[in-house]
């Protein structure tokens, strides 16, 4: 009998631990894993103190701007806004920063950040950012959002309408292929393809391409017919073929574009490896550089330097003449500076000339007087540059005189002219009355064979 009672117990504790086990083990499935709160209340957004900092003024290339303006600021693709922040303090803040940005384009990240600064309270700072829009940009309006933080406030988003549009004339040179790549041996050929892509507003016909390598006085050019808007085309093949004296090295290689009847120019600097005769030894005999050769073998002449152009309506003309006394083909670069207030120039054929052994070719400047060029001389100057040296600079002078006071001059000149040639018919008319009523004879030739004696 007690055994039996003894096996009730036991088997009737049993029953209530495995009860109780499973309980504690339903309950920790059901709350030891849920959340405090509810599960559908959104994230707060821009948590933290207010920043004790306000924008005083922004400036986009020294134009102010407004938040909330309708009117939006418009800026050119690969135009660098210059983003001028003034900001003050209403209390101390070592952790500042000021971050200016254009979003949404696909392509590119238009951002630019300052330093972290101190700020002072009831002090104003400024800090100049810089965004560079890029070629490529997608035209349309944009914000240009001007944002301040520091470590632990909530930040402060300032929005500014810009508005990105395409140039009228835009061509940019994306790329620029070599065969072979990277090395090429003296006396052999490279070719070199040149990809650009038309970014403007306008379709561009004629567009030159010139690929040259200035140090050894080798290039080519070629002839692209058209481009249309957002448009990118390849040129043909252009072969360069490395003289046979070529020292060893890495050379630049110059791809250009002239295009708009030569009035908008673009160029890219590329490297290319020449495996050619060894560099000479440096010391007493060394031989020229390629660019003091140039100097010594090249004759430049430059016509009249100092040219009359009326305001508005005329220009001047100073003609180039470059002459290769030397032995190999030469390449010159001709440049021209501190004319774009007062003229408008240009340089035809184009700035990029090749000159073979022997050869003389000229090259034009045309200066032409803008409308509200101030009257009197202007100096500008002309570079003439063979490689990465400088052959020689000229000062060029424009005289810009009004287009009737110019007309008047020249009629006044003319008058003048006129009316002493009339006075000197008049005496020869006297002198001849005089000598045949005195009864002389007048010689009507007078040589050493023949003379004529009264």
């Amino acid at each position: 009998m007690k055994l039996l009672r003894a096996g009730m117990f036991i088997t009737l504790l049993i029953v209530l631990m495995t009860s109780v086990f499973a309980l504690n083990q339903e309950n920790r499935t059901e709350s030891n894993y849920t959340r405090s709160g509810s599960n559908d209340q959104p994230d707060l957004t821009n948590v933290g103190r207010d920043l004790a900092i306000d924008v005083v003024e922004v400036q986009v290339n020294d134009i102010e701007v407004e938040t909330g303006d309708l009117i939006s600021l418009a800026a050119d693709r690969r135009e660098e806004l210059e983003i001028r922040i003034v900001l003050q303090g209403n209390e101390a803040n070592a952790d500042v920063e000021v971050e200016a940005s254009i979003r949404g384009d696909d392509t590119f990240q238009v951002i630019d950040n300052s330093d972290v600064f101190r700020v002072l309270p009831n002090t104003r700072h400024v800090k100049t950012l810089k965004l560079a829009l890029p070629p490529s940009m997608d035209e349309g309006t944009y914000f240009l959002r001007v944002a301040v933080y520091d470590r632990a406030s909530a930040g402060k988003i300032f929005n500014y309408f810009v508005t990105v549009e395409p140039r009228r004339h835009d061509i940019v040179i994306r790329d620029v292929t070599f065969n072979p790549s990277d090395e090429v041996g003296a006396g052999r050929a490279m070719i070199a393809i040149m990809r650009i892509t038309n970014y403007g507003q306008e379709t561009e016909d004629n567009i030159r391409v010139t690929v040259a390598i200035p140090e050894l006085g080798i290039s080519t050019s070629d002839y692209i017919d058209e481009v249309d808007r957002d448009d990118s085309i390849s040129s043909e093949e252009l072969l360069l073929r490395i003289p046979v004296n070529a020292i060893t090295g890495t050379y630049p290689v110059v791809a250009s574009i002239d295009y708009h009847d030569g009035f908008k120019h673009e160029s890219r600097q590329f490297q290319i490896r020449v495996s050619g005769i060894a560099a000479p030894r440096s010391g007493v005999g060394e031989p020229e550089t390629p660019a003091e050769e140039a100097k010594a073998r090249t004759v430049v002449n430059i016509g009249p330097q100092s040219q009359d152009a009326a305001r508005g309506e005329g220009g001047a003309i100073y003609p180039i003449t470059l002459e290769n006394q030397g032995t190999t083909s030469k390449s010159y670069t001709i440049l021209v500076s501190g004319a774009e207030s007062f003229a408008t120039v240009r340089i035809s054929p184009s700035n990029l000339v090749v000159v073979e052994p022997g050869e003389t070719k000229q090259v034009f400047v045309y200066a032409a007087a803008r409308d509200g060029a101030t009257l009197g001389s202007h100096m500008f100057n002309l570079e003439i540059a063979a490689g990465n040296k400088v052959l020689q600079q000229v000062p060029l002078t424009l005289n810009i005189v009004e287009a009737q006071t110019r007309a008047k001059s020249m009629g006044v000149n003319l008058k003048s002219g006129l009316t002493a040639l009339l006075v000197l018919l008049i005496l020869a008319g006297i002198v001849l009355a005089m000598m045949l009523v005195n009864g002389k004879k007048v010689p009507i030739a007078e040589t050493e064979m023949n003379k004529t004696y009264y």
